[in-house]
């Protein structure tokens, strides 16, 4: 176990990240996959990792890390960060096809990997993300550089109207018992959708913008057809009983969308999640990797431990109920070695933060996902002081955790109750 204070938290380390920064041609681009230089030394340094089959970079990572780079900047006012966050945000207009459907990856020339199934534009994963990329930087320069901050949402809108010509088409439709207007045919992928409309929406009332964010953030309330241990969990994809824990922004996209819109259904779906499959989650072990309805405990990665901080963080704000921020700071204490590998996977002195833990222990490997993903995580709680106890939480057994406050106890329904 490492102690993140609230000082770690809101002077966040870039170093790692600002290092996977790399040129592409005439664009930059995050490295997606780096190594320790000698085997499993954490503290020393690394290098780059390539993956000749895709790309050296791609939308789903530098998207995250300019939505990490605008919300730092915007929080702390930091110029650097601000600066970081453009050049993620350009990084990220070069992928456009033109029409606001994005390419993925990118090779060492800058030119886009046109060709690849992960990589084709369309209504995808990538696309979401720059859709909340380009409204999380509109929020962002909207004050300090208002131009700017209209050029990337009149971008944004670029992807707004393809989304409603496939949503005039497909509303109200159903797939496999399912909502069949789901954007991806998945409610994961729909509910980064729904948080880029969220950004713009608090970036400037629109209701184009809002009627795609009501009937996406419906379809995500609708579909909850879990049994047993997934019972009220907002699956992401038409698999009936099956959630993983990776890009799972169901409940975030619920809570966001349920506050913008005034929606009290919408947030009392994200209530009914929190309150009975999450802490059924920490307590199995913080992010499994997923229930098929029987629990996968690994790989345990960053990207399952943001998505469930960043919406128990919004639905607490949204219901001002505590309890809710509460869960979402012991959920985060993976990141500090509250783990099965029983390591920090997030090292306040480098600003790295590692690729996952599997059966044999914690990886040494650092790429931009599982940092950006780590550092997001960090980001939101940096707004929340109160929480540092929980963030820095060790599991004893059952449902008790030690923390500076004393015993911990988490129950289901929810409750969380501390006894010193």
């Amino acid at each position: 176990m490492i102690r993140l204070a609230l000082a770690a938290l809101t002077a966040l380390n870039f170093t790692h990240l600002d290092w996977l920064k790399r040129p592409a041609g005439k664009q930059v681009t995050w490295q997606i996959y780096a190594s320790a230089v000698k085997k499993d030394d954490r503290a020393g340094p690394y290098r780059y990792v390539g993956d000749e089959d895709e790309g050296i970079g791609c939308v789903d990572d530098v998207a995250r890390a300019a939505i990490l780079y605008a919300r730092h900047g915007a929080r702390t006012h930091d110029p650097r960060a601000l600066a970081q966050a453009r050049a993620a945000l350009e990084a990220v207009l070069a992928q456009d096809r033109g029409d606001g459907a994005y390419f993925n990856f990118l090779w060492g020339d800058g030119s886009p990997n046109k060709t690849g199934p992960t990589s084709r534009p369309g209504l995808n994963w990538w696309t979401a993300r720059a859709l909340w990329a380009l409204g999380e930087g509109a929020l962002a320069f909207r004050a300090s550089d208002p131009a700017y901050a209209d050029r990337l949402r009149a971008r944004a809108m670029r992807t707004v109207a393809l989304l409603e010509t496939d949503l005039a088409r497909r509303d109200n439709t159903w797939k496999h018992g399912g909502p069949g207007w789901f954007v991806g045919d998945g409610a994961d992928a729909t509910a980064v959708v729904v948080l880029g409309l969220a950004a713009l929406d608090k970036d400037r009332t629109d209701a184009r913008v809002a009627w795609l964010m009501a009937r996406y953030a419906e379809a995500i309330a609708l579909w909850a057809p879990g049994t047993g241990p997934l019972a009220d969990a907002h699956l992401p994809s038409l698999v009936p009983n099956m959630w993983h824990s990776y890009g799972a922004h169901m409940l975030h996209a619920l809570a966001e969308a349920g506050q913008r819109l005034h929606a009290s259904r919408l947030i009392d779906a994200a209530r009914r999640e929190a309150d009975h499959f999450t802490p059924r989650v920490l307590l199995a072990g913080g992010p499994v990797a997923s229930y098929t309805p029987s629990l996968h405990a690994y790989p345990q990665i960053a990207y399952g431990v943001e998505p469930t901080v960043l919406g128990l963080l919004a639905l607490a704000d949204a219901t001002g109920d505590a309890r809710y921020a509460k869960l979402g700071g012991l959920f985060a204490s993976w990141l500090t070695g509250n783990n099965s590998a029983h390591r920090p996977m997030y090292d306040a002195a480098t600003g790295r933060a590692w690729d996952g833990i599997d059966p044999k222990g914690a990886s040494t490997d650092s790429g931009a996902e599982s940092t950006i993903e780590a550092m997001l995580t960090l980001e939101a709680l940096a707004s929340h002081p109160e929480l540092e106890p929980y963030l820095n939480a060790k599991k004893l057994t059952g449902p008790h955790f030690q923390t500076s406050l004393g015993t911990v106890t988490v129950t289901i329904p929810l409750a969380i109750n501390a006894k010193r």
